[in-house]
């Protein structure tokens, strides 16, 4: 493990208007907007599931876990997806456009959202910009909820390969 505030790789991206961060470690690839399977009911902040491989990914928008940021911006053909591991799970992240990546220390930053989407910063070019926690975007309710979801999308697309075997 990499001592707090050693420095470290982060990919530096764009959300709304604001700029943001996750380790570099955290994100296995960078994939273009595809076409994302909707589950009924799903929260405001799931945009989809993306199938990887016949695995669905839940992808969420980033833009609407941040309270202090303005209304999501739309979903265009070019819409990056930051594709992040978190232990055992993927997860996508919806960001308005990757800049390139910061070897930076990190600083204690105030909690950003309800609970603690990015409890740290780093410095670039002058502007603190928020580290966001993989592991922290989501509460342990809203991942159970998002498993149950994501378990039936699961069976879809086992139901839809089993038609066409």
């Amino acid at each position: 493990m990499t001592p707090a505030g050693a420095p470290r790789d982060f990919v530096l991206f764009e959300v709304g208007d604001h700029l943001g961060a996750v380790r570099v470690a955290q994100v296995e690839e960078v994939l273009p907007i595809a076409s994302l399977s909707q589950e009924p009911g799903s929260p405001a902040i799931l945009a989809g599931f993306l199938n990887l491989d016949g695995e669905p990914v839940p992808v969420l928008r980033l833009s609407r876990l941040i309270e202090a940021l303005d209304a999501p911006s739309e979903i265009e053909l070019h819409t990056p997806v930051l594709l992040a591991r978190h232990a055992d799970r993927r997860l996508g992240l919806i960001v308005r456009r990757v800049l390139r990546i910061v070897r930076a220390e990190t600083v204690e930053l105030a909690a950003l959202g309800a609970h603690g989407v990015a409890p740290e910063a780093i410095e670039v070019e002058g502007r603190l910009i928020p580290v966001f926690s993989v592991e922290g975007l989501l509460l342990e309710e809203e991942r159970a909820r998002l498993a149950k979801l994501q378990d039936a999308q699961r069976n879809r697309l086992r139901d839809l390969e089993g038609a066409h075997a």
